[in-house]
């Protein structure tokens, strides 16, 4: 019971803890259960699929470098380096640097070679060889190799696509790919590009994608191996059920054995390339590997759950914080013994509502204090005051009698509105001995009746007699002043016709209240100094001062809503204790307003400028693109977005858009084989002429040798 009681009143940290790990780490332990018997019920299934997508991987990888070398077997046909070597009779240095230059075609993955039909020798490895040499250094040296090689070479003449070959030297099997190119003639091919590939490079990298229990192997499109494993034997290969097996149809396997265990080929044949890719798996093998990989999984969710753990509990400590340090502040001993944390939070909540309140009733009585000296109040005002709202009349009474103080005050209020339906507000001018009740009417009421019931009303809260004089029921809030002298003439006070001077306080506080709606820093802060100026130099008690404090807080708290933690700003200004103090917090407030308005601006203004860039980025090869297009984006005026680009940029409009379209045409042009005219369009130039002879002026050549180049 204890416990019970403890976990519900105090250890509210422990709650949200449980709350926030039951939604975060209960799914968590859900999917681990759910993978796990997944896994063990179809990892076959899975298996396949992983072994297939490794598959297509490895034969696609293949397949691009096959394209890469036909691309590169186009490129040395059409490098003028090279072609000068192709000529009879050509020099020595010519030969030289074509070979030079045919080696920067090589790469990691493979070598690069041409046979010259003409010369009837090669450039390879060595500056020049004859075919003889070459087809030595290509095979084995035996007669069989070597007539297998020199078919190979003969038949690559008249090959339209890749052609493949294997064969093996005294170092390693290697993988031959020739593509016949025209160096000389027009008409024929007369040269022959090869690439030469180490096939335990190319196995390295295909077997990379299995696990070690694997072993991968590569057919050409004639069905040939040009990248053989161990489990891939010539006994296998040649058997009729092999045959069979590379002629079926996709997702066939096919299991043989090596006497000791089972083994399940895969094949995976790639359309567009035509080259197949095979591995065998050894069943036992993956179904270790596989397990592995399930026990892999629930050590990764295990260990997921415990940081997820770790961290929620981090953050919840951390959060949770702020909370406890608004607690002890708004609770006692006491409080907190009986009540929990958002309970505490939920009383103090609730009196500080209260104290808004009493301090809102505090500023409709000077809102009201104004209509009654005459001073104009201004309509957002009247109206965010609710004075105005289903209203039949007002009426001012002048109460002759003992004080009213505020308790007696708030019952009188309560009981008018319950049983009479007017809202009621008991208040005083400084410089008058009576109080008054500024009564808000909402039916029919009639005037003597009404001081019947303020009268009965007045001597059942407090006891005493009063004498009550009636002012004039006026339909309209601006006329609370004539209802006001009219009760103060049944009191014999002469005061109809007198009116109080504005001031040079009052015209200081509304000036302040325009600066505010501006957010000019400079101006709010200059505003401010000039009220505190004026009201300190004005001769008058100390109560009238304080109505010009509420009047400037009046103005300050309308223009300042959007401003962050308004409400505690409200409570915290309402509470002063003299002038002096007013102005000490006012100007703290003003100044981290005034730092919102900068921050607000600058952030408005970071936007616009990533928008722009943007923007711009998407359409500089759009033709219509203009600054005005650019301006109506941004929703701004040209002359703003023009602002913004020069401080974003350092250059202007044209210059940049220009630039941008040339950069993006000089791509296209070494990245593409579009015409020049085509990439101009694409480029958002309208005029081909116009395109090439500022991209001229710009990179010193014309497109045309700009891709030769």
């Amino acid at each position: 019971m204890k416990i019970k009681k403890y976990f519900k009143k105090k250890n509210y940290l422990l709650q949200l803890f449980c709350t926030i790990a039951g939604l975060c780490c209960i799914p968590l332990i859900i999917l681990q259960l759910v993978m796990v018997g997944w896994s063990a019920q179809g990892y076959s299934k899975m298996n396949e699929e992983v072994i297939y997508e490794n598959l297509a991987g490895s034969t696609e990888w293949f397949g691009k470098q096959t394209a890469n070398m036909s691309k590169t077997a186009i490129k040395i046909s059409q490098d003028p380096t090279i072609r000068n070597a192709a000529k009879k009779g050509c020099s020595p240095y010519k030969i030289y640097e074509a070979h030079n230059r045919i080696n920067e075609y090589s790469t990691d993955q493979y070598e690069v070679g041409v046979w010259f039909d003409a010369n009837d020798n090669a450039l390879f490895r060595q500056v020049n060889i004859t075919t003889d040499r070459l087809y030595t250094i290509l095979g084995s040296g035996d007669a069989a190799s070597r007539n297998e090689i020199e078919v190979f070479f003969e038949e690559g003449e008249y090959t339209r696509i890749l052609s493949t070959a294997r064969f093996e030297d005294s170092r390693n099997n290697l993988i031959v790919l020739a593509k016949p190119v025209s160096f000389i003639s027009v008409v024929k091919k007369d040269a022959l590009v090869f690439f030469v590939m180490d096939q335990a490079v190319v196995e390295k990298e295909l077997q990379a994608r299995f696990h070690d229990c694997s072993s991968i192997a590569i057919l050409d499109e004639e069905g040939r191996f040009l990248v053989r494993g161990q489990d891939f034997t010539e006994e296998m290969y040649h058997s009729t059920d092999f045959q069979k097996f590379l002629e079926g149809s996709a997702g066939d396997t096919y299991v043989t054995s090596n006497g000791e265990e089972n083994i399940c080929i895969y094949p995976y044949r790639d359309l567009e390339s035509g080259y197949t890719c095979l591995v065998s798996i050894y069943e036992d093998g993956m179904e270790a590997y596989l397990r592995e990989w399930v026990n892999d999984i629930q050590t990764m969710l295990i260990f997921s759950i415990l940081v997820i753990f770790a961290l929620l509990a981090l953050t919840v400590y951390i959060n949770y914080r702020p909370l406890k340090l608004l607690v002890s502040k708004h609770s006692d001993k006491a409080a907190s013994a009986e009540m929990s944390e958002l309970e505490i939070l939920d009383s103090a909540f609730l009196a500080a509502d209260e104290k808004l309140y009493d301090q809102k009733q505090q500023l409709t009585n000077f809102l009201l204090g104004d209509l009654l000296r005459g001073r104009p109040v201004e309509e957002r005002i009247l109206a965010e005051s609710g004075l105005e709202t289903d209203v039949y009349g007002y009426i001012v009474l002048a109460l002759q009698g003992p004080p009213v103080n505020s308790v007696c005050a708030g019952k009188i209020a309560d009981i008018m509105k319950t049983r009479y339906g007017c809202d009621c507000l008991i208040t005083s001018i400084t410089y008058q001995p009576q109080q008054l009740m500024i009564c808000v009417l909402h039916k029919v009421t009639d005037v003597d009746d009404l001081r019947e019931q303020v009268s009965d009303t007045l001597s059942a809260v407090t006891g005493q007699t009063y004498h009550i004089y009636c002012g004039t029921l006026v339909d309209q809030v601006a006329g609370i002043r004539s209802s006001y002298l009219r009760s103060l003439a049944g009191v014999s006070e002469n005061e109809a016709d007198k009116v109080e001077s504005e001031g040079s306080v009052t015209e200081a506080i509304r000036l302040f209240g325009e600066s505010l709606e501006t957010a000019d820093v400079a101006a709010i802060r200059s505003s401010l100094e000039t009220v505190e100026s004026r009201l300190s130099s004005v001769k008058e008690e100390d109560t009238y001062k304080t109505y010009y404090c509420y009047k400037l807080l009046t103005v300050y708290f309308a223009k300042a809503r959007d401003m962050r933690n308004y409400k505690m700003e409200v409570a915290r200004l309402i509470d002063f204790d003299s002038e002096a103090q007013l102005f000490e917090m006012l100007h703290q407030s003003v100044e981290r307003f005034c730092v919102q308005c900068s921050k607000a601006e600058q952030v408005t203004a970071n936007k616009m400028r990533t928008e722009l860039l943007a923007y711009i980025e998407e359409n500089f090869n759009n033709k219509s693109l203009s600054l005005a297009a650019v301006a109506d984006h941004l929703n701004t005026s040209v002359y703003v977005a023009t602002r913004l680009f020069k401080e974003t940029t350092g250059k202007n409009f044209k210059e940049y858009v220009m630039d941008k379209r040339m950069e993006y045409a000089a791509d296209l042009l070494k990245s593409t084989s579009h015409k020049v005219a085509e990439i101009s369009g694409m480029a958002g130039f309208e005029n081909a002429e116009y395109f090439s002879s500022l991209f001229k002026t710009k990179f010193g050549m014309t497109p045309t040798q700009y891709r030769k180049n």
